[in-house]
């Protein structure tokens, strides 16, 4: 299952498929978003799951509501990669960040079991 998500996640970059992000953007995006998983890497599969939860229900909006009792746990990841947004300036949405997020949680955790 692992190997068929890192395709997928890999067979295009955001910048591919989004005219809201640039390939210099998506750069430093990945950049931030792997060093926030060297950080801490429970962030990991917390950014798998979120990159699920923000496209149910309504769509992909980057708004989740910590609150609901679904995406309980998932406040450290949206509090870290809100705060990853904001400090890096980033015009891609929040919802394109968690996609990307999910998707570099994906390239890191394969890494590692790989290497």
């Amino acid at each position: 299952i692992m190997r068929v998500a890192l395709a997928i996640a890999s067979a295009l970059s955001l910048a591919e498929i989004s005219f809201a992000v640039t390939l210099e953007e998506e750069s430093r995006a990945i950049a931030a978003v792997t060093e926030l998983y060297e950080g801490d890497q429970n962030n990991i599969p917390l950014a798998v799951r979120l990159s699920f939860h923000d496209c149910f229900e309504s769509g992909c909006d980057g708004c989740v509501d910590v609150d609901e009792p679904h995406h309980r746990g998932l406040a450290p990841i949206v509090e870290a990669l809100t705060a990853l947004h904001s400090r890096e300036s980033l015009e891609m949405s929040k919802a394109d960040l968690f996609a990307l997020a999910g998707t570099v949680a994906l390239r890191v955790a394969s890494a590692e079991a790989v290497g």
